[in-house]
């Protein structure tokens, strides 16, 4: 009885390895890639707002003016990625000051009470990323203008006083780090820098911004 069992056993044995073939075969070949949720393709959308400093030198025959003060920076570009980690984008950019100190041939004479100035712009520009460190510089060039306004109450109620430079140009550069929130979208830090010239009846102005941004990206 004992000689049926193991002859049974070794027939079951030599039945299932006799199944199994030598050489897996390999799974079919394509040329379809992967979507990788971790890298920039498509479509882009990057928006950045925080705060910074702002300053506005105007030289003339007059004498010379500077405005200064802190307020807001913002940025919104939109593009797509042109090459691997290249992306070319439309930027609207600008900053703003609030209550600005005023120095005028190199006397300080107080902050403009109720007084905003703000230097916008929009132009085109390219966005590069290191990856996978996800830490990317954005450069980007437009035609940009400058706004003084105050708000002056009187009797009559609140008098709105507006002054505009003419069309100039302005750089915007951006220098961000972000981290990836899903498939799609990433949130970060980043550092922003604006310069320009911007003609006027008095003289060229030349307004300058640093600040620090928060941003968020979608791609």
């Amino acid at each position: 009885m004992s000689g049926r069992l193991l002859s049974a056993f070794g027939l079951a044995l030599a039945l299932t390895f006799s199944s199994v073939p030598a050489d897996a075969a390999p799974p079919p070949s394509g040329k379809h890639t992967p979507y990788s949720a971790f890298n920039h393709n498509g479509f882009l959308m990057r928006l950045s707002a925080g705060f910074g400093y702002t300053r506005a030198s105007q030289d003339s025959s007059d004498g010379s003016l500077v405005l200064s003060g802190g307020g807001g920076m913002a940025s919104l570009a939109f593009g797509g990625m042109i090459a691997k980690n290249l992306a070319l984008n439309v930027d609207i950019f600008g900053s703003s000051a609030f209550e600005p100190a005023v120095v005028v041939d190199g006397t300080d004479i107080g902050d403009a009470s109720s007084t905003t100035m703000s230097v916008g712009a929009i132009g085109l520009g390219v966005t590069y990323y290191l990856m996978p460190a996800n830490v990317y510089l954005a450069l980007s060039f437009g035609a940009a203008k400058g706004r003084l306004e105050t708000r002056a109450r009187t009797v009559f109620g609140t008098i709105v006083f507006k002054d505009t430079s003419d069309v100039g140009f302005a750089v915007n550069v951006m220098v961000g780090k972000e981290w990836w929130v899903g498939r799609e979208w990433g949130i970060g830090v980043a550092g922003q820098f604006i310069i320009g010239t911007l003609p006027a009846s008095g003289g060229d102005i030349h307004p300058m911004a640093l600040g620090v941004a928060l941003t968020a990206t979608f791609n």
